[in-house]
Order: structure tokens, then C-alpha cells, then sequence
């Protein structure tokens, strides 16, 4: 007898799950308390490109072991900071002229930089090679407390970072430091900046007349028609919110080709086919006021307190020697994170893959997911052309069962749950509702099988 198993979700009957938002696609706003709304012009108080080298800047390289100097990198003047030397213990640091601020103001400090290695949660020793901006009184002396900030850095394009702060109100000079004691660079690794600018904000300037950002992708899987709603206040005549949605299909768990942006109607209706939404929010104003989005409700999902970046990215430790032209060395790593991780792995114990995935508290997908090969690719621990080979999950399993029976569903959380409720089978997913190839399923030759739904 074969037994199928159903697994059916009403889209209403799901509860609503808060978390905290990124703004994709930032242009032009900022978040205060939570929401999101138009940002101010500002002036520029702080601004080097090294034009000049290091002539505006105080630099420190410990026991001279890195390599600091200013150069064309990824064809833009930057300040180099790279190792030549093996495995040595380095620190670096750039400060910066002081200069004038507005104790009380706003300010956002925008960097452009780009990197070879993963720079994840750097330090300083004692009171040097710090990130950060230090204080300074109408006396002269320095405030004890003082502004720390973080910035990203890919291998393959610059980036740009943009940090948010408030002038303490008995500052009047503030100086910018850049460097770092941990970690140290590695052997033939480098990184550069391109840009610093320090933006001065007050009330007195006026708002950008228009803003906007994209949110992260929402499954809806087969729902037609999907609850959208969102929470803002905003004045008549001054200022205005547009909500705009696209859609698309899904591609093997993942989002296809998106349409284009057009204004929500209600009630939102998914199109035919399609399973992923996104929404942007655009922001408007006359200069004066500014609008201010609460939250935005998509299906079961409400985005609110917003963040400028997608939660913490992994931190990832590369414990082998850095990677070789040898296709079949080892290469092995540590990589925490919050999100969830279903590994690929055979029946030789071989790792093929990483599927990340990201759940709401109630149990319910995120939109957000992607693969553990992909950051290692941006972190520059995979070579550029890396290609991956997927196994069905929990592959592993059939050599230590070999004679029972062999259930395939389509997601990793599915097998796992079934898998605690019916333990005499071996529960495998496919990992994507296209995912049930002749190649995953070679292994499978001469056992019981029963391929089951998820609906």
C-alpha cells in the first residue's frame, strides 16, 4: 500500500509575524525609530577621496608590516592597505582632520570600500586602530563617549556603507578614524577605500523631495489574493507615500525574472503563475515635512523596524591553509549564523551544499534564502567559478537504513517533521519543487520509494 501524505496551509489562518526590515535599494531615507522617512540634504563636513595620498591624513602601521599606500584599485584612487608578509600580526589605522560640528545634529557618514577577505566585527587595541568618531568639547578635550561604526566590503565591485548618528550636544569637533588591530590581513590579501564623507544635518534643511527602497522577497506560494496594507502618517499637501508591488515566478525556490513596479490596488491579486511579491516604497515631499511608514503588512509577514542592511551576515572562519589550485584539497571553514542551514550530504559524507533558510518565530519561511557556496564565493573562500552539485537532503541517511522504505517531499522542514512522526522511513527532500533530478535520484536505484506532495 502506498501512503501519501498532504501537507495543506490556509494563508489566512497563518499568524502575523513582525520582524525587523531591511531597506534594499535605499535612495534618500532614513530610519528613525523603527520607521522609515525622507531624509534631509544636509551639508558636507567631512569629504576626502586621497586625491592627495595621504597628505590630509595621520597613517599607522604597526612594525611596517603591511603595505599602505594610495593607488588606482578596481579603477578608482584609494587608500591600499595590503599583506605581503606571512602570517604576521598587523594593525592600521588612518585619523582624520578634525573638523566642525553642530552638537545636537544628525549626520551620516557614507564609506566606499572594497576588500579580498571577510571583515567581520573589528577591533582595536586599547585606545588605537579603531573605526570610529571621537568627540571633542569647546576645550579641546575629548568626550569619552564617541561614535563606532562598521562598514562591508566585496572583492569583485566597491561598496558603499552608510551610517547613521546623533552630534552629542556638548560636542564642536569630531575626527574620523579608520584601521584596525583584528583580524589580522592575510597573506595576500588587501583592502581599499575610496571615499569617506560626513554629512551634517539640521532642522533647518530641507527634506529630499523623493525617496525609495525595496523590500525582501515574499513567498505566497499558490494564495491568489494576499492581505497588503500599510501604516503611515503623513501631511496633506506636504508629503505622500506610493506603494508599488511586482511579482514573479518561482524558480526552483527562488524568485525568477521580476515584473515591473506598478501602484497596489485592492484587493492585491497575485497573477497567474506566480508565486513571489516584493513592494517598494516611494516617499515624497515639498521640502518641509516628511513622511513617516510604520509598517507595511505582506500575507503573513509585517515589516517593521526597519534596518539599512539584511540581519548580521555570517561570520566565517576559514580554519584549513587559504585555498589552492588543487581541486581536491580540503577546504574547511566555520560559519555561524542565525539563520537555518539544511546540508547536502551523501552517502560518502561528502558535503555538497548549503541550503540557508530564514523562518518567522511561528514556524512560517521568510522570503529570504540562498546558499552557504554563495558567501563563501563572496567571501573569497571559493574560487569564482565554482559550481555546485546538489545531493537530496538527507542522502546521508540511506546508507545507514539501507533496507526502508524511501520518502522524497520537496523541502528540508517537511522531511524533518515527518521524519519525527513516521520513523520507520527514510525522509529526503528535493530541496525546490524542481529538484527531483536524474542525477539526485541515481542513488535511489533498487529501494522503495513513495514521493509525497507539499501543498
Amino acid at each position: 500500500m502506498t501512503l501519501q501524505h498532504r501537507i495543506c496551509l490556509s494563508l489566512c489562518a497563518l499568524a502575523i509575524a513582525a520582524h525587523a526590515a531591511p531597506l534594499l535599494e535605499n535612495n534618500h531615507l532614513k530610519i528613525k525609530d523603527g520607521a522609515v522617512e525622507l531624509d534631509r540634504m544636509g551639508d558636507v563636513v567631512f569629504s576626502e577621496n586621497f586625491a592627495n595620498g595621504f597628505t590630509n591624513w595621520e597613517a599607522s602601521n604597526f612594525e611596517n608590516k603591511l603595505v599602505m599606500d594610495v593607488r588606482t584599485v578596481l579603477g578608482e584612487q584609494a587608500a591600499y592597505i595590503g599583506m605581503e608578509k606571512p602570517n604576521s600580526d598587523t594593525a592600521w589605522e588612518l585619523a582624520g582632520k578634525p573638523f566642525d560640528v553642530i552638537g545636537g545634529s544628525d549626520f551620516t557618514i557614507k564609506i566606499r570600500a572594497m576588500g579580498t577577505f571577510p571583515l567581520h566585527n573589528p577591533s582595536g587595541h586599547k585606545d588605537m586602530y579603531k573605526m570610529c568618531l571621537y568627540w571633542f568639547d569647546a576645550e579641546g578635550k575629548r568626550l569619552e563617549n564617541f561614535f563606532p561604526y562598521r562598514f562591508t566590503m566585496s572583492s569583485k565591485d566597491w561598496t558603499d556603507t552608510y551610517c547613521d548618528g546623533v552630534v552629542p550636544k556638548e560636542a564642536v569637533k569630531a575626527q574620523f578614524f579608520v584601521g584596525f588591530d583584528i583580524p589580522n590581513v592575510p597573506e595576500g590579501e588587501h583592502m581599499a577605500i575610496s571615499e569617506v564623507e560626513i554629512i551634517q544635518k539640521t532642522a533647518d534643511h530641507s527634506y529630499y523631495e523623493q525617496g525609495s527602497f525595496v523590500s525582501l522577497p515574499y513567498y505566497a506560494g499558490v494564495a491568489e489574493k494576499l492581505p497588503f496594507e500599510f501604516v503611515a502618517e503623513w501631511l496633506k499637501n506636504e508629503s505622500d507615500i506610493v506603494i508599488q508591488v511586482a511579482t514573479s515566478i518561482d524558480n526552483d525556490n527562488t524568485p525568477g525574472e521580476w515584473s515591473e513596479f506598478a501602484d497596489l490596488k485592492a484587493p492585491f491579486t497575485l497573477p497567474e503563475g506566480h508565486s513571489w511579491v516584493r513592494y517598494k516604497a516611494i516617499m515624497k515631499s515639498k521640502g518641509k515635512a516628511t513622511p513617516h511608514l510604520k509598517s507595511v503588512t505582506i500575507g503573513d509577514r509585517v515589516d517593521q523596524n526597519w534596518t539599512y542592511t539584511i540581519d548580521k551576515s555570517p561570520s566565517i572562519s576559514m580554519l584549513s591553509k587559504s585555498p589552492n589550485p588543487d581541486p581536491a584539497s580540503e577546504i574547511r571553514f566555520q560559519m555561524k549564523d542565525g539563520d537555518i542551514i539544511f546540508w547536502q550530504i551523501d552517502e560518502q559524507s561528502q558535503v555538497h551544499g548549503g541550503h540557508i533558510m530564514r523562518y518567522h518565530t511561528d514556524g512560517h519561511r521568510q522570503g529570504y534564502q540562498g546558499w552557504v557556496h554563495d558567501r563563501l564565493m563572496k567571501a573569497s573562500l571559493l574560487p569564482p567559478d565554482y559550481q555546485l552539485h546538489q545531493c537530496l537532503f538527507g542522502q546521508h541517511l540511506l546508507a545507514l537504513h539501507p533496507d526502508a522504505q524511501v520518502c522524497i517531499v520537496e523541502s528540508e522542514k517537511t522531511a524533518l517533521l515527518l521524519s519525527a512522526r513516521h520513523r520507520n522511513a527514510v525522509w529526503l527532500a528535493t530541496c525546490g519543487s524542481s529538484g527531483l533530478t536524474v542525477e539526485k535520484t541515481a542513488c535511489l536505484k533498487n529501494r522503495r520509494i513513495v514521493k509525497t506532495e507539499n501543498k
